[in-house]
Parts: structure tokens; C-alpha cells; sequence
């Protein structure tokens, strides 16, 4: 019986990596920048599989300012826009490869997309696609403040709601005395529950910035 589970185990186990034959570090990349910025992003392609393998890119969208200069390296060559339909390039057996994006937006604002398909050449069923949503702000200063994050809803014990805050990153906490206390990363929704199980009664401060733009709200923890 022993035997039997284990040659099981053995065989889930070859099957979960077999099924596996490439993976990307990440495969939707959230991009902005202010005005006149660049866009930038680099990512990595592991190869799971125990032989060398070919693979092949092809764009499947290409919808950003015509006066954005876009340049995607892959692991072979870096390609600048426009770019050819499909690009062939191999993976070493377990080696990892990086692909970049660089988009340089000339102080044009604006919002784009990038996404290319990515597939095993031997077996198309296993693909994936990489996705780059691109966003350039026009004046940075009246974009953060079109959304200024507002207390919503207290939860006395563990951690408080607050909206309008999906143009940021982070949010600091500060006391009265202007020490900061801890930082939390945001996730991108226009409405969030900040955690703050461990702070003691009190008021503080959530501290909001983008683009050198600064946005303080007071709250109280019950």
C-alpha cells in the first residue's frame, strides 16, 4: 500500500510539472507614469522543462499614443515599435530568461495596452498571455487630486474603509507628532479596508503621495 501512494504522489507530482512548462513572474503589469515620464518593466520566463525549448511571442494588441516610442527586449532581441506579428526565441532546460518593456511617452499623456501571447512551440496548448496596461498622467497634480481619499467606514477594532484611492501605491500611518508608524501597500481598488489591528486608541493620519503630490486624512482609531 505504501508503495502504491507513493508511486501516486510520484506520478501527481511529474504530471504538475509536466503541465507546467513555462511560467512568467507576473502576467498583468499595471505601468504609470507623470508627464513626460517612461514607462518601464522588466519581467521574468522560466523554462520548467528538463530540455531546451523554443518558444514564440506574437502580439495580440498594440493600443497606445501613436507618439509613444515602445521598445520590448526578449530574450533573443529588443523590438521596437511597430512590431513584427511573432518573434521565435529558446529557453535553456531550467534556465530563466528576462522580457522588458521601455516606453518612452514624449510628454504625451494618455492610457495604452500591450499584450502578446506567449506559447510553446512543440505544444500551443501551453501558452500564455502577457498583458502591460500603460497610463502616462496629463498634469499629475490634477489627476491625484480628482480622487482625494475619504474616511468611509470604521470598523473600531481592526481597520478602517477608505475610498478614491486607487491612483496609489501606499499609504503611510503618522501620529500627532508626525512619526510614521507603519506602511502598507495598496491594491490598486478605488476602495479599501486598511488593517491597523495594531495600533492603540488614538487619532493618526493616513498619508497619501504620487507624483510629489500630498494627501493627508485624519482619522481616529476607536
Amino acid at each position: 500500500m505504501k508503495k502504491i501512494i507513493s508511486l501516486q504522489v510520484f506520478l501527481f507530482a511529474t504530471l504538475a510539472i509536466f503541465g507546467q512548462q513555462f511560467t512568467l513572474s507576473q502576467k498583468t503589469i499595471n505601468l504609470d507614469a507623470g508627464v513626460g515620464g517612461t514607462l518601464a518593466k522588466t519581467i521574468q520566463i522560466t523554462n520548467n522543462s528538463t530540455t531546451d525549448t523554443d518558444f514564440t511571442w506574437t502580439l495580440i494588441n498594440a493600443n497606445f499614443k501613436n507618439s509613444w516610442v515602445t521598445t520590448f527586449c526578449d530574450p533573443f532581441v529588443c523590438h521596437n515599435t511597430p512590431f513584427a506579428n511573432s518573434n521565435p526565441f529558446v529557453i535553456g532546460k531550467s534556465k530563466t530568461k528576462t522580457f522588458q518593456i521601455d516606453v518612452e511617452t514624449n510628454a504625451d499623456c494618455g492610457t495604452g495596452q500591450l499584450a502578446l501571447a506567449i506559447k510553446l512551440d512543440s505544444d500551443p496548448t501551453h501558452a500564455d498571455t502577457l498583458t502591460y496596461n500603460l497610463k502616462a498622467w496629463c498634469t499629475g497634480i490634477e489627476d491625484v487630486k480628482s480622487k482625494t481619499p475619504k474616511v468611509i467606514l470604521y470598523d473600531a477594532a481592526e481597520s478602517i474603509q477608505v475610498s478614491g484611492i486607487s491612483d496609489f501605491k501606499q499609504v503611510k500611518i503618522i501620529d500627532l507628532s508626525g512619526r510614521s508608524i507603519a506602511t502598507q501597500q495598496l491594491n490598486g481598488n478605488d476602495i479599501q479596508s486598511i488593517s491597523l489591528p495594531f495600533l492603540p486608541k488614538g487619532v493618526y493620519i493616513f498619508h497619501f503621495e504620487k507624483f510629489g503630490i500630498e494627501v493627508n486624512v485624519k482619522f481616529v482609531k476607536l
